[in-house]
Parts: structure tokens; C-alpha cells; sequence
């Protein structure tokens, strides 16, 4: 990705998102280094207070309105009545494939007023973003903007390339891991994979895409033991 502006002209708009989001798209890394010198607690392991939550949030939807970064609420229910529009989603994002002339990208925006997990602030979530797009850049996930519900909660609106291709096989997960150095590893909760003092999570099958000529690319993990 280029580098862009934080600000831009004018406030967003459901068009601007649906023809030509990645043109506004920064790396998640810059809001979040404005708004927290040192790096956030661990995503995977550390809770964040309900104050501590309300705090970030009222800074990051600040700053967005501050750099033209936030979606209002007549702008998010326009985007949402864009006909064709499908939501793909998990659990944790709301998920929209949009495709322009120039190529199809993916859209995500966090549900609930939660980001990802239970109990996570808004900077530990735009760190696993700016760790994501690090690890996987195949797959990076950049910064769009911010939408506030009608009871206050925020939400961090995304964006990532759309890669063709299916879901690798359980076997073939397998070997393309073991190539890459990760080794399995199973605890009372959940299986991860390791690497030296890396660990993954979330990573199995629907959460890869095998392209057409073979590379298997995670989409949608994060990661724990970064600096």
C-alpha cells in the first residue's frame, strides 16, 4: 500500500466506500501511534478495563472526526442498502466483498461494539491489524475509519485484498505449516501453532485461502509473542 494522508478533504461516504475504499486505506499504525506511544497490551492475553475501552474509544472516534475519518450514521445505513451488498462475516467483523473497476477488495467493520475478543480496546485491536499486515502482507489489513452506533459504541471499519482462491485441506494446512517453521501446539482451550516465541491463533482451514497456484495465505488470525 502507498503511503496516504491520515486526514483527508471531506468526511467518507458509503460511495466513497463502495468505489474506491483502498484509496483512502492507511496502515493501521498510524492512528494508533498517534494516539499510544508505547504498544498496547498483549491482544491475546490481556483484558482491558470497561473504562480503560470507553477512554480509547472517545480518543479514536475523536480523531477520526478530527481527520475526516468518520462514517455517520445516515452514511453507514447507505452503505448498507447498496444493492448486491453480502455480508460474509464472522463473529467478530461484519465482512462485504466489493468490487470496483479496478479490482475487488474485502470490507470489514467490528460487531457488537466489541473488537475481535470480549474485553479488548480499540489499540489493542488496531495492533493486531498493524501485526497482521506485518506477518502476512499478502493479506494486510488496513485502517478506513470509524462508525459510531446509536448507543455509543464504536466501531473500526477495515480494509483487505481479496484473494482468489478456495480453502486448503487439512493435510495440506499441515504441510505448508510445517514448511514455514510452526509446530502444533494443543492446551485445555484451543490448538495453536508456535515459532520460536511467535505463537498464531485461530488458524485452520476456514481461515486460509489456497490461491490458484498453491500458496496458502492466512486472512484472518492474530498473533501473540510480537514486539
Amino acid at each position: 500500500m502507498q503511503d496516504s494522508p491520515a486526514s483527508l478533504p471531506q468526511s467518507l461516504s458509503a460511495a466513497d466506500l463502495v468505489s474506491r475504499a483502498a484509496d483512502f486505506a492507511i496502515e493501521a499504525q498510524q492512528p494508533l501511534r498517534t494516539l499510544c506511544s508505547d504498544r498496547p497490551r498483549d491482544y491475546f492475553l490481556k483484558v482491558e478495563s470497561i473504562q480503560e475501552i470507553d477512554r480509547e474509544d472517545e480518543a479514536l472516534i475523536s480523531w477520526a472526526k478530527k481527520h475526516n475519518r468518520f462514517l455517520a450514521a445516515t452514511e453507514v445505513s447507505s452503505y448498507l442498502a447498496t444493492p448486491g451488498l453480502e455480508d460474509v462475516g464472522n463473529k467478530e467483523h461484519n465482512v462485504w466483498k466489493v468490487e470496483t473497476s479496478s479490482g475487488a477488495f474485502m470490507i470489514r467493520r467490528t460487531k457488537g461494539g466489541i473488537y475481535g475478543l470480549p474485553e479488548r480496546s480499540p489499540f489493542q485491536y488496531l495492533q493486531r491489524m498493524a501485526d497482521v499486515s506485518v506477518q502476512i502482507p499478502d493479506a494486510e489489513i488496513n485502517f478506513l475509519c470509524v462508525s459510531q452506533s446509536p448507543l455509543g459504541a464504536g466501531a473500526i471499519w477495515t480494509i483487505q485484498p481479496y484473494i482468489e482462491g478456495g480453502h486448503p485441506s487439512d493435510d495440506e494446512l499441515a504441510e505448508w505449516l510445517s514448511n514455514q517453521g510452526w509446530v502444533q501446539k494443543d492446551d485445555r482451550r484451543h490448538r495453536y501453532y508456535q515459532r520460536r516465541s511467535v505463537k498464531i491463533h485461530d488458524l485452520h482451514i476456514g481461515n486460509c485461502i489456497k490461491t490458484p497456484n498453491g500458496h496458502i495465505i492466512p486472512v484472518d488470525v492474530f498473533f501473540e509473542g510480537l514486539e
